[in-house]
């Protein structure tokens, strides 16, 4: 590549006064030499070789800096141990061909005409014969140099556009890696693999062509990234790459699909070898061991396999990759290094779909206030007169479609929206309270949140401010939190319900026995209520091992200071257990349906209190 300079031409006169001219010349001293002439002139920037190598010494040396470049060369045909000839052949075709070359002869036999025709195809600009005379030396020496600058120019000029398509070559060459390979771990890209997966589908269609993908998450990468810092979960990412790269033929297409998501493409393989192929690479990946003690890491991955075959239902590529991801979730959900084959028909994976599917409803019915309120009495054990009442949530929308809470409360859980749901209902749940202290102002209200909810401030704040411009009384308000929920966080949640007891409000630890570690949550949580789980009350009368559970249950919260209630109880003869158990406060079908709220307002609204004895309400729902 030739140096860049910005060539600048001179006028005509001033091209010899301020070229750089290298001779070599045997005759340079004598009075009528093109040196002496040159010099007459007024050249100041004249320099002599004796031989070849000055010559190239000096050329290379003007390659290399810019500054000292040479624009002309005069070549004496007569320099001894040279061969003119052929250096001007060789440096024409060099990188040196831009420096113009004059050769100087002396009279001989040969037609001049002929002389100069055979140096000008070796590469020589001009030809000039001794002797020499001024007059006619510098107007040529000059047009040399002219040209000599001119096709510089030209040069630097093609130079330049061949830089830029070499630029643009290499920004279409990164483009393209950055498009089908991933930098961290040098895996094929999602949009590689997702050309590769679309002609592999339409070669299964067509061509009766076999095979299965894989689809691998790694199991609490987020829990190492946030332990160990970004360095060392980029150190698994790679090392799960290397795995997988190491333990599959060159035939098999492996990606990176997402940050600590991977994939497979397993091809011409049945369904037999692709559970082999899964179980053989989330055992080497639990084999894995990143680190030096006391700081190594070890992982897993879950895997979701879905069979390509030519009568596959999804022949879509967004299609395929929807199951994969959909059967390693299930995977996931089953805990540890589970692998899971897409089926279908799958009840577990037709609930995940409608999870999924319910997430656009949640979001509107936040938009347009499609949640409903509906109360469900809690009775006192003793004399089954009203406590308070439990608020529950339903979810209606515009066309009276009913939504079930097993459904979209899982949907905002995973949509992130579970915290905006919470809010909408502590909000409207203190309206509510509001309009039953019209009719009894004993009347509390048990109001569910989930533990993201439980840690907003906004929530927080919200029921602080209602408290406060407020005549309710704090003690009306219950707080209910599964136990499943607390043991995610232990000393935030904790925290937070140090907090709103502390403003008076009380809290019960719902679906108690359903969790892990239930006594130990029991001892420490500051907790007013544990709500039995109805897996214990529902077969109570005739499972010996409930009655003793729940009789422990029993005891040991009213050691602690903690009052009962027992969910699901759904025959009278599950009440007189009960109350024999000493439990404080039931809870049923059979003592209550949930109803909505605008129905018990209008049931208080007729009787003016509330019932003394069961409560009936006016109508059920399942």
């Amino acid at each position: 590549m030739l140096n860049k300079l910005s060539y600048v031409v001179p006028p005509l006169s001033e091209y010899v006064g301020r070229a750089r001219i290298l001779i070599a010349d045997e005759r340079h001293r004598e009075r009528n030499s093109l040196y002496s002439i040159l010099q007459d002139a007024g050249c100041s920037q004249l320099f002599l070789a004796d031989n070849e190598s000055e010559i190239l010494k000096y050329l290379r040396k003007g390659y290399r800096i810019p500054e000292q470049q040479m624009d002309l060369l005069v070549l004496s045909s007569t320099m001894p141990k040279m061969d003119v000839m052929r250096l001007c052949g060789q440096l024409s075709t060099s990188e040196l061909r831009t420096i113009p070359i004059v050769v100087l002869t002396t009279r001989s036999e040969t037609p001049p005409n002929l002389e100069v025709d055979s140096f000008q195809q070796a590469g020589a600009l001009d030809v000039f014969s001794h002797p020499l005379r001024d007059i006619e030396v510098i107007p040529r020496i000059n047009l040399v140099v002219r040209i000599g600058y001119q096709v510089k120019k030209s040069v630097q000029v093609e130079q330049d556009l061949r830089d830029k398509l070499a630029q643009q070559r290499q920004i279409t060459l990164r483009r393209d890696q950055a498009l089908n390979y991933d930098s961290l771990t040098q895996l094929a890209s999602r949009q590689y693999f997702t050309s590769e997966l679309k002609r592999f589908l339409g070669a299964s269609r067509n061509l009766y062509r076999t095979g299965a993908f894989l689809y691998l998450d790694i199991n609490n990468f987020k829990v190492t990234n946030d332990i160990w810092g970004y360095e060392k979960g980029n150190e698994v990412l790679q090392k799960v790459a290397t795995t997988l790269v190491r333990r599959l033929d060159e035939k098999h297409l492996i990606a990176r699909l997402g940050s600590d998501e991977f994939a497979v493409l397993l091809k011409e393989v049945n369904h037999e070898t692709a559970l082999a192929v899964s179980g053989d690479l989330s055992s080497a990946v639990e084999r894995m061991v990143i680190g030096e003690s006391p700081s190594q890491i070890t992982t897993s991955v879950c895997i979701g396999i879905v069979d390509i075959h030519p009568t596959m239902t999804a022949t879509k590529v967004n299609e395929v990759i929807t199951c994969a991801h959909q059967a390693c979730r299930i995977a996931k959900s089953r805990g540890g290094d589970h692998i899971y084959r897409y089926d279908a028909e799958d009840p577990e994976l037709k609930r995940m779909r409608e999870v999924v599917q319910a997430v656009s409803v949640v979001r509107q019915g936040l938009r347009e206030n499609w949640f409903r309120l509906f109360l469900q009495p809690i009775m006192r054990a003793a004399d089954q007169t009203l406590a308070h009442f439990e608020v529950l949530l339903r979810l209606m929308d515009d066309q009276g479609r009913s939504y079930s809470p097993g459904l979209f409360i899982p949907a905002a859980e995973q949509a992130g929206l579970i915290a905006q749901v919470d809010y909408w209902v502590v909000e409207h749940s203190f309206d509510l309270l509001e309009q039953l202290s019209v009719f009894d102002d004993d009347i509390g209200i048990s109001i569910n949140l989930s533990a993201v909810g439980m840690q907003e401030e906004d929530i927080y704040s919200l029921i602080e401010d209602r408290l406060s411009r407020t005549l309710i009384d704090p003690q009306r308000v219950t707080f209910e939190l599964t136990e499943t929920a607390a043991i995610r966080d232990v000393r935030k949640i904790k925290d937070t319900i140090v907090r709103l007891r502390g403003l008076g409000c009380r809290f019960a630890l719902d679906d108690f026995g359903s969790g892990y570690c239930s006594f130990d949550y029991v001892k420490n949580f500051p907790v007013d209520y544990l709500k039995i789980d109805g897996i214990f009350i529902r077969n109570i009368i005739d499972d010996h091992l409930d009655q003793i559970t729940v009789q422990a249950m029993v005891k040991i919260a009213h050691s602690l200071g903690k009052k009962v209630i027992a969910e699901f109880v759904e025959t009278e003869e599950i009440i007189d257990c009960l109350r024999e158990m000493q439990v404080d406060f039931l809870q049923g079908y059979c003592l209550g349906k949930p109803e909505p709220a605008e129905r018990i307002l209008q049931q208080l609204s007729g009787q003016h209190k509330p019932p003394a004895a069961r409560f009936e309400p006016l109508h059920s729902i399942s």
